[in-house]
């Protein structure tokens, strides 16, 4: 017995939850597809789909409270992240013995919030957030950096272990500046005014940042 999905590594998430939301975009389902491989007395193979057969059975064994399952379809439930065991059997051949099983892992994925980063403008390879903006050698022009917004997820995989990721929803998403005295706000563009500090948030989905304090300092790099 052969059960595969719509994705190598099967991650799902509820539909209510912000993970399904773009630009994430985390599949709220996946869909089973099972098959037997037959061979006969002549030696020649041939598969068979038993995804909707009657015999094909779908369990939940780890994460009941995960996931809901509707033929061969599984569903996020909005109960958080976590890694969902499924067994699949399929009784086709009269008696136990002749039981088919496959064990597989889904991972639920789940919004956890949101993370506000100061990063370079332009961005460059492996760079890194930094929340000072400084004058600009002998000018009198001071740095610029950009408010990127991500998105918290949280799963966990088979051995328990958690996982956490980030993914970028800047494009997708409104900042707000609390001190248009020191830094000016241009979308996510971040440039110093003057000496000071302005705390910067981002809104995506109705979800807001953490303050993300910028420090505009004399100092000239």
């Amino acid at each position: 017995l052969v059960c595969a999905a719509n994705d190598l590594i099967p991650l799902i998430t509820a539909a209510n939850d912000l993970a399904a939301m773009d630009p994430i975009n985390i599949p709220t389902f996946v869909t089973l597809v099972s098959t037997i491989t037959l061979r006969n007395a002549l030696g020649e193979v041939t598969e068979r789909d038993v995804s909707s057969d009657s015999r094909t059975v779908i369990e939940v064994t780890v994460g009941q409270e995960l996931v809901t399952v509707s033929g061969n379809r599984v569903s996020g439930t909005g109960a958080g992240g976590g890694a969902v065991r499924l067994k699949i059997s399929f009784a086709g051949f009269g008696d136990d013995a002749g039981t088919l099983t496959k064990f597989i892992t889904v991972r639920i994925v789940a919004f956890a919030g949101l993370e506000l980063l100061a990063m370079p403008y332009p961005r460059y390879a492996n760079s890194v957030s930094d929340v000072t903006l400084n004058l600009i050698g002998c000018s009198d022009l001071y740095q610029e950096a950009e408010a990127a917004l991500y998105a918290v997820t949280t799963s966990l995989l088979e051995d328990g272990s958690s996982v956490r990721e980030l993914l970028e929803v800047t494009s997708n998403s409104t900042f707000q500046n609390g001190n248009p005295n020191v830094i000016t706000l241009d979308g996510s563009l971040m440039t110093g005014l003057r000496s000071g500090s302005a705390t910067i948030t981002g809104n995506w989905n109705g979800q807001q940042s953490p303050f993300l304090d910028m420090r505009v300092t004399g100092a000239r790099v």
